[in-house]
């Protein structure tokens, strides 16, 4: 009932079906030929699948034969991609409409007569055929060709009033979608984008006459806006020069206009769209500078940063500078340094503009996020205005006023604060130079206590070791174990380079010769944990070169790169895995979720066997890093354990002071040992002690 081709291509190709062609797809039309190269590079680079429907009636009873040429799109291309699915009678409602969004005009955008429509179009099963711009009902023109991957077009000489705008794309399988609708308002200009200027780009100077209406510009070139080069989407070229690396620093512009009742306009906006920076006169006089330095400029003073925004900036004019008659606008462009790579210019004149307040949206952080705290947060507000500079953004968490800064040239504004645990709605306040104001859409974000993480034995720490070629005593692995004999050192402990000359830290002993190494080695470190019923996670990172078997209080928790079942300081690690290179000091992570009672309240033992591949192994090393991960909050605890005369005293609550006294009542004053775990030997009279935060 219906047929289905699906392509990957790269670059550009063309199928048939029993000699008939049924798709092209990024290829130029009319006739081609095997030097035909295709119509872009791909910026999807092979990895999408583009689709077109097939009439059945081209399918033949038995044979039938599929065909496609492949074209790069040029000669140095380095790759090329081909797949395809042919699919008869597929469930065409099983098809997924394309995607579309308008990215241009945005919403409330306050334009001139000119507008340019900017769709974003996408299909995950098919190809996009085209997009269609509609003013409310009224269908305003197509785009099937796309343009640095987005459909364009120019509405011209766009009625004034409100207007409603919406993108309708349409794909391959017959589905189409609508974008969320776009409310702008056109005013009457004077001069609208996309006006056509005369301009000078060859690099000379042409003084200060150049500004004014009786200036003789005859013999500069002319084009419509956008002008410039560089980013692709000017409608007029200009030059830069003869070198790439040294291009021209200042390019003038001039526009003429006929004005016949000056008084008729009671205010005027001027909007430029400028990369990097700009001056504007108006019949001489300077009437907007931006991202320029102050004072005198020439021709080869340079903006004062490289920006490449895409925005209109807007700032008021008098109307006095009118006149009956002749006007000129005049706009001088200037890079931020001779090896800038592009340069934009548009610019619109707006009469009679009530006075509009500014834009402002808050970009960062995301709306619903979730951040652990308490945290610093960049706050950033996008922002813009129609008549006048924005001046200011001020953020509010809440009612809570986090204070204001100054907009950057790009329109942007940036504020860092801390954040306390709990819900916070953030917004942006926009403030112009003529004091009015916007507020943004609230953002919501919530922030949580972090969980807290605690090392139990860092890596580095000293262990106990047992390097005599044969087991050590029964017991070895428990607490109660007297290892007074074993000899001490810190991590990384071992033998052989270690790929570093600096490891290891320890030297263990390696056997009686390089072609004897013993098999086995053996660790120990008792160390203390507090609130160990509140723990969640145990992580490990551990360097063990061959393999290891750890065991926690007694009992075996985990084994890396050694084989199961029982062991003894005879059995090899995985021969087959030898560990090399970086690996050799390298801390594998293995995490757990202790089971009850696996990790005590008070002292613990690690206890750890390392195990060589080999007799003749080059080397060895081991190393081991313990941390636990608790919930946040909660009341701390304060635990008392007691190693004969004396008693430890720990917790596990950052910003937690520990407190004594005589008396159970008090008075309580700061302890003399205030670090986790405190050891205190016991004498009369009794000492009570309390956690307590400042």
């Amino acid at each position: 009932s219906n047929l289905l081709v699906r392509l990957r291509r790269d670059d550009g190709a063309i199928v048939y079906l029993n000699e008939v062609e049924i798709f092209r797809s990024n290829m130029p039309f009319g006739s081609v030929n095997a030097l035909t190269p295709a119509s872009t590079t791909t910026p999807e680079d092979g990895e999408k699948f583009f689709s077109a429907l097939v009439s059945p009636s081209l399918i033949n009873i038995g044979d039938n034969q599929i065909a496609v040429e492949i074209h790069q799109a040029a000669v140095s291309s380095s790759d090329i991609s081909f797949e395809l699915e042919f699919l008869g009678n597929v469930d065409t409602a099983g098809f997924q409409p394309p995607a579309v969004s308008l990215l241009a005009p945005e919403p409330g955008d306050t334009v001139a007569a000119n507008v340019t429509f900017v769709a974003n179009a996408t299909d995950v099963d098919g190809t996009i055929a085209g997009v269609d711009f509609f003013d409310g009902g009224n269908w305003v023109g197509s785009s099937t060709v796309p343009q640095n991957l987005y459909y364009t077009l120019s509405w011209s000489n766009a009625p004034s009033g409100t207007h409603v705008l919406t993108a309708v794309a349409f794909d391959s399988t017959g589905l189409n979608s609508t974008s969320a609708p776009v409310s702008i308002t056109v005013l009457p200009a004077i001069i609208p984008r996309g006006a056509e200027w005369k301009y000078l780009d060859d690099g000379s100077n042409p003084g200060i006459a150049w500004r004014n209406v009786a200036f003789d510009d005859h013999t500069w070139s002319n084009g419509v806006a956008q002008l410039g080069y560089g980013d692709g989407d000017e409608t007029t070229t200009t030059g830069f020069g003869p070198e790439p690396a040294n291009r021209y620093i200042t390019t003038y512009f001039r526009h003429a206009f006929a004005i016949a009742n000056p008084s008729a306009s009671s205010n005027l906006v001027v909007r430029v769209l400028r990369d990097d920076g700009a001056i504007v006169y108006l019949n001489g006089t300077e009437v907007f500078r931006n991202n320029m330095p102050g004072g005198a400029v020439s021709f080869t003073t340079p903006a004062v940063s490289a920006i490449d925004d895409d925005k209109f900036h807007g700032a008021p004019v008098m109307p006095a500078l009118l006149v009956a008659g002749q006007n000129t606008l005049a706009v001088e462009i200037h890079q931020a340094s001779g090896t800038s790579s592009d340069i934009s210019f548009d610019l619109e004149l707006l009469s009679n503009l009530p006075p509009t307040p500014p834009r402002v949206r808050l970009l960062a952080p995301t709306n619903g996020t979730i951040w652990f705290g308490p945290t610093n947060l960049m706050l950033v507000a996008d922002n813009s205005d129609v008549d006048s500079p924005v001046a200011t953004v001020a953020f509010f968490d809440g009612a809570l006023d986090l204070g204001a800064t100054n907009v950057d040239i790009t329109g942007g504004a940036t504020l860092i604060r801390s954040f306390n645990p709990g819900s916070h709605t953030l917004r942006a306040v926009a403030t112009d130079t003529m004091g009015l104001s916007a507020t943004s859409a609230p953002i919501n974000i919530t922030v949580i206590p972090a969980p807290i993480l605690t090392t139990l034995v860092a890596t580095g720490s000293v262990w106990r070791y047992f390097d005599t070629n044969y087991a050590p005593a029964a017991g070895w692995r428990t607490a109660g174990f007297d290892d007074s004999t074993w000899k001490s050192g810190p991590g990384i402990l071992g033998y052989g380079v270690l790929g570093a000359s600096s490891l290891p830290a320890t030297q263990i002993n390696s056997g009686p010769n390089p072609n004897n190494r013993q098999i086995t080695s053996y660790f120990r470190r008792l160390f203390t944990a507090t609130n160990a019923g509140n723990v969640t996670n145990l992580s490990f990172g551990v360097v063990r070169d061959d393999g290891a078997v750890v065991y926690l209080n007694g009992n075996e928790i985990f084994r890396m790169n050694m084989q199961t079942g029982a062991v003894s300081y005879a059995t090899f690690a995985i021969t087959t895995n030898a560990v090399s290179g970086t690996n050799e000091y390298y801390y594998f992570p293995t995490n757990l979720v202790p089971a009850p009672g696996m990790l005590l309240e008070g002292t613990n033992v690690l206890a750890v066997e390392l195990h060589q591949n080999a007799v003749n192994t080059s080397d060895a090393a081991f190393d081991l890093g313990l941390f636990t991960l608790a919930p946040p909050g909660g009341r701390p605890t304060l635990h008392a354990t007691f190693d004969g005369a004396r008693v430890h005293l720990s917790w596990n609550a950052p910003g937690f002071t520990l407190l004594e006294s005589a008396s159970p009542l008090g008075p309580f004053s700061p302890s003399t040992n205030s670090t986790s775990p405190a050891v205190f030997t016991p004498a009369l009279p009794a000492r009570f002690y309390q956690l307590r935060q400042p």
